[in-house]
């Protein structure tokens, strides 16, 4: 009898350590979903001959001429997911400027993006994202004409949204991609067109899954995406590509005692777009923000910037540049 009730001391035990690691390494801290003016609608459009989902983030007044933002979620995510961890700072960013966002889901969970290393069925199938989100951007646009369009992501969104600024860059005034470096030539699956649109760039130097080196992208030493750049040579090649020449340092205050800081450097020449790498030294496979913490398997969630407000800026900066 003694002996079932140590075993049974021990297993319980054991379950509340599992307990408490899974919610130290996987648990998050996010921000309550804000009182906010507009309204959320679920929408589906079929398109390459699959129904496919979003959620779309209507203000309570749309600008004439609105921008409109596609927030997209990383690997096994979904629309949801991804306005959760931007902490709705994008339906804030639509109160204030009449903006439309979008949160589309991707095809079983993943975006087709431009690494031909992804075991998943978006890149496996050859899922035509691009032309399913210029769909909901031509259904949804400015009925002025071509919408003040952009895309941001995070990881496999940000990598999606590379896809959209090498293969139509004329259709966009800008992307931002988040814990995401360019693949590397042995790994490209896309193919570049002329033109050029404006690019930020937002990596953490302690990332574990998107190397901010270069390298090898690995979800923990499994799901080998392959070789990517470095942050460098990525945003190097955007500043390239936008015919960009003078760079200069953008001062971050460190503000939050969290073992990470925010460093710029940008590219931003009238007349021609914006580019910008903005580094979260410290950082990892996260979105800044100071009042929410994503999963510490994923690295250091840095506090010092709120993700979602600095690339509103510098989507505005995309717009001025290109005369909207």
């Amino acid at each position: 009898m003694r002996a079932l009730k140590i075993i049974a001391v021990t297993l319980l035990i054991v379950i509340i350590a599992i307990g408490v690691m899974y919610q130290y390494y996987l648990g998050s801290d996010l921000v309550a979903e804000p009182r906010l003016e507009g309204a959320l609608t679920e929408h589906t459009l079929s398109h390459g001959g699959k129904e496919r989902s979003y959620r779309l983030y209507t203000p309570k007044e749309v600008a004439a001429d609105p921008p409109v933002v596609f927030v997209l979620h990383g690997s096994d995510g979904d629309g949801n997911r991804i306005r959760a961890l931007t902490a709705y700072e994008f339906d804030k960013v639509a109160d204030t400027h009449g903006a439309l966002i979008v949160y589309p889901d991707g095809y079983e969970r993943h975006w087709n993006d431009c690494r031909a290393a992804g075991p998943y069925a978006a890149n496996e199938e050859n899922i035509d994202d691009v032309g399913f989100l210029l769909a909901i951007a031509e259904k949804h646009g400015s009925p002025h004409g071509t919408p003040k369009l952009f895309a941001t992501g995070l990881s496999n969104g940000g990598h999606m949204a590379y896809r959209l600024a090498l293969e139509v860059p004329e259709a966009m005034t800008g992307i931002a991609a988040i814990a995401a470096n360019l693949p590397a030539e042995s790994n490209m699956d896309c193919t570049e067109q002329p033109g050029s649109t404006a690019v930020l760039v937002m990596n953490g130097t302690a990332d574990p899954v998107n190397p901010y080196a270069g390298g090898t992208v690995s979800l923990f030493g499994t799901g080998n995406r392959g070789m990517v750049l470095s942050t460098e040579a990525t945003t190097e090649f955007w500043a390239k590509k936008a015919g960009q020449d003078t760079t200069i340092a953008v001062h971050y205050d460190d503000t939050v005692e969290d073992g990470t800081r925010a460093a710029e450097i940008a590219w931003k020449d009238p007349g021609k777009p914006p580019v910008a790498n903005l580094t979260l030294i410290g950082g990892g496979h996260t979105i800044p923000h100071p009042d929410q913490r994503m999963p510490r398997l994923l690295g250091p969630t840095a506090h010092d910037i709120n993700g979602p407000e600095e690339i509103w800026k510098f989507f505005e900066e995309a717009m001025a540049a290109r005369g909207n």
